[in-house]
């Protein structure tokens, strides 16, 4: 990625902005661009199984985008009730580490997946949260990571492999919170294990009895830097669960993370809606379910439009533009930069379309300052497969690194 200062006049500036996109390819929104995915766990209350759960939960929240399903040990068959909803799902399961990887329980895993339905997207995790079993001694992490590798190695043997099924390791956010003093490297199996990182994400403040130490999720990755982290190493982000314990600001609470969620191209999120260790995070008041429900049906963010205050810079109405060009296994993409006598700091990103593809931006320390003077950026990708399709956009963070301007995604087709 770099940056080269734009030298055409003012004037001829103001006019290529006002040109719109000029792109090599047309410009539409990736399968996963349009909008994050939003669901959660099924809450069931004490009248309710499973499937009136699910049913009455989709009632609240308009129907979920995304189901996130539990199981204590084995998984459970495709056409049980936790597993037969009709929509993306996140499930994950349970078993001793060590016997995994005695091969007991190969062709129960092997099973699992080829009987997988084909007509929605699926994302598994073996032992989600395993931080704390591990450190109680149930079984090591050279062992966890020995038996995640080889359930996926199952998932991948010809006749089981299917290209809707990805594997999703799931880790707490707590974990990479210094006071833990843990590494989150000790529970990754590798970079060709693991399609997805997703995390478990709690503790905003909101708990205590004073509401300055109340913090937005942007305000929470800056003590606890998962999505940071994810970006680093390529993965897409995910929230496996999300979990808030105060009405009273809940609702502003949800309405604000998920619009932070879209804006940093987050697959998926996944409300905790249920009681835990950390509390009770269950949606039971009206104003949360509301909250919830624009997020869901994406009320929410028909009623945002992107559109920056006008104190913000008008480069490209606060939606630059951006020109594509693309040559064997190279992909440029271009983008006129006017920070309008601010200071913006502008990144590259470009992410596979597939539903398990990957994400690359960089990182904060690399984003290229924009200061003064319209400037242009320059992004380039190189190392790609002929026929890979993947999406490109610019971005611009302000100097406390909060994400202020994006542009509309572009798909280009490596030549």
């Amino acid at each position: 990625m770099r940056m080269k200062r734009f030298v055409a006049p003012l004037a001829g500036l103001a006019a290529l902005l006002g040109m719109g996109v000029v792109a090599a390819v047309l410009a539409s929104p990736a399968s996963g661009e349009t909008g994050t995915l939003f669901g959660a766990s099924v809450r069931r209350m004490p009248d309710e199984n499973f499937a009136q759960g699910l049913a009455n939960r989709d009632a609240e929240y308009g129907r979920l985008n995304v189901v996130r399903v539990f199981f204590p040990g084995d998984p459970g068959d495709w056409s049980s009730s936790r597993l037969n909803v009709d929509r993306p799902v996140h499930v994950s399961f349970k078993a001793d580490a060590d016997d995994i990887n005695t091969g007991a329980l190969d062709d129960l895993y092997r099973a699992w997946f080829a009987s997988a339905p084909t007509d929605h997207q699926i994302w598994w995790t073996y032992y989600h949260e395993p931080e704390d079993n591990i450190a109680n001694g149930e079984f090591t992490a050279a062992a966890y990571r020995q038996a995640w590798q080889r359930i996926w190695s199952i998932s991948q043997e010809p006749g089981v492999a299917k290209d809707n099924v990805a594997s999703a390791l799931v880790l707490m956010d707590w974990t990479v919170d210094p006071r833990s003093g843990r590494d989150w490297r000790d529970y990754y199996p590798g970079p060709e294990y693991v399609d997805v990182m997703a995390w478990d994400i709690y503790n905003f403040g909101e708990r205590d009895d004073d509401p300055r130490n109340d913090e937005t999720m942007a305000e929470h990755q800056q003590r606890r830097p998962t999505l940071e982290i994810t970006r680093s190493i390529g993965k897409p982000y995910a929230i496996a669960e999300l979990g808030y314990n105060d009405p009273a600001t809940r609702p502003q609470f949800l309405r604000e993370t998920a619009i932070w969620a879209r804006d940093n191209d987050v697959l998926y999120v996944t409300y905790f809606d249920s009681t835990g260790s950390l509390g009770d995070h269950r949606l039971l008041d009206a104003p949360s379910q509301q909250a919830w429900r624009e997020v869901v049906t994406g009320a929410l963010f028909d009623e945002d439009t992107g559109e920056p205050p006008a104190s913000e810079p008008a480069g490209e109405s606060g939606t630059p533009a951006v020109t594509t060009t693309a040559t064997t296994g190279v992909v440029e993409w271009r983008n006129q930069i006017d920070p309008a006598g601010g200071t913006w700091y502008a990144a590259c990103a470009s992410w596979s379309t597939a539903s398990s593809g990957w994400f690359e931006e960089a990182p904060a320390a690399e984003r290229l300052r924009v200061s003064g003077a319209p400037a242009e950026l320059v992004c380039t990708r190189s190392g790609l497969p002929s026929g890979m399709e993947l999406a490109v956009r610019v971005k611009l963070y302000d100097a406390d690194g909060n994400l202020r301007h994006k542009s509309e995604p572009v798909r280009v087709t490596v030549p």
